[in-house]
């Protein structure tokens, strides 16, 4: 198994870990107007949106992974 592999395979067990979990508390924060905010991201208005934002995360983190293997 090749780095890019392994590190998407990392990223994808975290992410069903998320979902599976039904518990979003590790990945957003709820602020007092009750707005999600994703720990590294833009304020999110629910928890779905928070979640879409943790996936985007992880594949930003994969592409710039790949990229850098790629031009390693």
């Amino acid at each position: 198994m090749d780095v890019i592999e392994r590190l998407a395979q990392q990223d994808e067990q975290a992410l069903r870990r998320l979902m599976d979990a039904n518990d979003y508390s590790h990945a957003c924060e709820q602020t007092a107007d009750s707005s999600w905010i994703p720990r590294r991201k833009a304020v999110c208005s629910s928890t779905f949106e928070c979640l879409e934002a943790v996936i985007d995360q992880l594949a930003d983190r994969l592409r710039t992974t790949r990229h850098k293997i790629t031009l390693g």
